[in-house]
């Protein structure tokens, strides 16, 4: 990954281009931009990866449909139109299922070719990729882990403490300021400068 700033929890710092603006518009606004590219890899890829162990794909197989996956990304993302939140991912699900679904076409393909009951068997057996409250709630927590990694590298690691024990792990403004030597004042500000990188530079929803 390129450079990224220093680290500056203070609000000082002059916001660039490169930082200020929304992950999926700067992707829109221009598919050469590799640090966009790096992050959404960063963010997505984990996902794509876990679809593809839900259907059985050995890793070889999960990595070229990761492959294929992005290259789709990156041939449609400008006519990607959010329209409610987590909508990207629900695209890029789309488009996963969709290569998953032609990669047992071709493993169907070779199987048939070389014969045998037992592998046609299996190969036939493809898994229902539909949702599930489980699904859901891992893909989520997939994202939201590498978009902390991502925060990590941008902010210290009192605030990312802080606001993990308040946004994630529920515990009170009060009872971490006192745990971490802070401010009640600093652990909202912590909170609040990372949940705006991650929805607005990341695009990542966190509820």
């Amino acid at each position: 990954m390129r450079n990224h700033p220093a680290r500056d929890d203070s609000g000082s710092q002059q916001e660039t281009r490169e930082t200020s603006l929304s992950l999926l518009r700067r992707l829109k606004m221009s598919t050469e931009d590799k640090v966009a590219w790096s992050r959404l890899n960063r963010l997505y890829a984990p996902v794509v990866l876990y679809r593809c162990k839900r259907a059985n794909l050995s890793l070889a197989d999960a990595e070229d449909v990761i492959q294929e996956t992005f290259r789709t990304v990156y041939m449609k993302i400008e006519t990607f139109e959010r329209r409610h939140k987590h909508s990207f991912r629900m695209w890029l699900k789309t488009i996963t299922d969709h290569k998953i679904g032609d990669a047992y076409k071709r493993l169907n393909k070779q199987a048939r070719a070389e014969g045998g009951t037992e592998a046609n068997l299996r190969l036939e057996q493809q898994p229902d990729l539909a949702a599930t409250d489980e699904s859901e709630a891992e893909e989520c927590s997939l994202v939201l882990q590498q978009a902390i990694e991502l925060a990590q590298e941008r902010f210290e690691p009192r605030s990312i403490d802080a606001f993990l024990r308040v946004v994630v792990h529920g515990q009170t403004v009060k009872s971490v300021a006192e745990d971490l030597g802070m401010t009640p004042n600093a652990v909202h500000v912590a909170k609040s400068k990372i949940l705006t990188f991650l929805r607005q530079e990341l695009d990542v929803e966190v509820d």
